[in-house]
């Protein structure tokens, strides 16, 4: 294996640099676009157990609204 120049390495370090950039723009853009999807997720989970909560609640005899 022989050494690789400061030219090779250079341009090795560059195209993984580029390649990060392009990967980290492309999935911000997809987060970017699904975000109000898992918006409405999360609001409908948190939804969910917050009546499954209460629910317990009440049915276990100690909530006596």
């Amino acid at each position: 294996m022989e050494p690789k120049g400061l030219l090779n390495r250079l341009l090795e370090c560059a195209f993984i640099f580029l390649l990060s950039i392009l990967l980290i723009r492309a999935g911000i853009n997809i987060l970017i676009e699904i975000w109000p999807v898992l918006l409405i997720i999360a609001a409908i989970l948190l939804a969910i157990i917050i009546g499954w909560r209460i629910w317990k609640f009440i049915r276990s005899g100690m909530g006596k609204w």
